[in-house]
């Protein structure tokens, strides 16, 4: 985030307007996503708007509603973020087994124990995500579906970012 002059919550709304079906990009689901009030969250979308990174648009149906997308420079700064991480994705790949599977269970430890004390909420990581598709495989251990990551999720796995 400080490569490109944004702070983590900026970051991360930016990720969610990227992910985050159209119809669902909303202040209030950004506020839930962010953690913070629907003022803080319109708060991080002007400074978005300001730098040029999203558009605020008005639905020509219903003046009420607003949407907001990414504007080139906001998918370049995107691009960028997705960047890092597919680099802590190599470091990790580069662990043995065993280390990959005491950081998941640290990592979900942690993100635990950040739920129980209300500071993050993670149900709807995956299901406000335009790639998941919940019960494509409806009867199966496995029933959802991620479109990004090719893979089948159960409930539990769809609240890990």
């Amino acid at each position: 985030s400080r490569l490109e002059h944004l702070t983590p919550a900026q970051v991360k709304a930016l990720l969610f307007i990227n992910y985050t079906r159209k119809d669902a990009i909303t202040i209030g689901n950004l506020a839930r996503y962010l953690t913070c009030t629907p003022a803080t969250a319109s708060g991080v979308i002007d400074s978005l708007e300001r730098k040029n990174l999203i558009l605020r648009s008005r639905d020509t149906e219903d003046r009420r509603r607003v949407h907001i997308s990414l504007t080139a420079e906001g998918e370049r700064v995107v691009g960028d973020i997705e960047d890092i991480g597919y680099e802590i994705e190599e470091i990790v790949r580069e662990f043995e087994p065993r280390e990959q599977e005491i950081l998941e269970r640290l990592l979900l430890a942690i993100s635990e124990k950040l739920m129980q004390k209300g500071l993050i909420f993670s149900g709807d990581i995956c299901t406000e995500c335009c790639f998941f598709k919940r019960n494509r495989y409806l009867g199966e251990l496995k029933p959802h579906y991620c479109d990004n990551l090719h893979i089948l999720l159960n409930e539990e796995e769809i609240c890990k970012e």
